[in-house]
């Protein structure tokens, strides 16, 4: 699972500050708001993945017994880290919408349809589990939950390796550093 350790997870203070000192941002009071919540959640992705990789090497050190505690908490940060994944995308294409293109730059991976079907389908299965285990919807030997992997995270159909999202969470980081020099002309 690629580290993101050296990734701050600071870009909304980045953010204030340039509003308060620089007069920084969009003047667009909505595109301001959705600036600064993108550049909000984007600290809590990096927070969360960094957390969940932490349970992972718990996980993965450990010797003799697997320790259950660590895999429950690393899974638990993988549901927020999809769920805050799909949130930090529907910002920033609603920010590059608003600006038109000012703020956020038109042609960006991780803002495509396919990589926000992915997160959306993950985190629908994820959202939408309850559902499918009270209908008894549920295949034999499929996972009761969200599953870590050594290379992904997996639900249902849907899988994610840990190399696709760090990626993601790294293009979505550079985007919220440079989101938060922001300044209108």
């Amino acid at each position: 699972m690629p580290a993101l350790s050296e990734l701050l997870s600071k870009t909304s203070l980045d953010v204030a500050l340039n509003r308060m000192f620089c007069s920084g941002g969009p003047k667009d009071r909505t595109a301001y708001a959705l600036l600064m919540n993108f550049n909000r959640v984007v600290d809590i992705l990096i927070e969360e993945y960094e957390t969940a990789r932490r349970s992972m090497i718990q996980v993965t050190e450990e010797t003799g017994a697997v320790p259950l505690s660590a895999l429950l908490s690393a899974i638990g940060h993988f549901e927020t880290c999809i769920t805050t994944t799909l949130r930090a995308i529907r910002f920033a294409q609603r920010l590059r919408s608003r600006s038109r293109g000012a703020v956020v730059p038109p042609k960006l991976s991780v803002l495509s349809g396919t990589v926000e079907d992915r997160i959306r389908n993950m985190r629908n299965a994820i959202e939408h589990l309850e559902n499918q285990i009270a209908r008894d919807d549920w295949k034999p030997g499929q996972p009761y939950c969200l599953m870590a992997y050594e290379d992904r995270i997996g639900l249902g159909d849907d899988a994610i390796r840990y190399v696709e999202l760090a990626q993601w969470i790294r293009d979505l980081h550079d985007l919220a550093m440079d989101t938060a020099q922001f300044k209108d002309r």
